[in-house]
């Protein structure tokens, strides 16, 4: 999503952009494969729960 969408202008433009990306996308960013939820609401979850929400999202894949 990142490269397709940004022209960068140095190295160390893209290199700050994809960190930043990254972070977003490893902590904040809802996916569908976890219900929904970022992976770090994911993660405060019960174990248990966290079962049930990967068990409900492999149904619809």
């Amino acid at each position: 999503e990142l490269l397709n969408g940004e022209l960068f202008t140095s190295v160390s433009e893209a290199q700050l952009l994809t960190n930043n990306y990254r972070e977003t996308y490893n902590t904040t960013r809802a996916h569908s494969s976890l219900g929904y939820l970022s992976p770090h609401e994911f993660l405060a979850l019960d174990v248990r729960i966290q079962r049930m929400v990967l068990t409900r999202s492999a149904k619809y894949r």
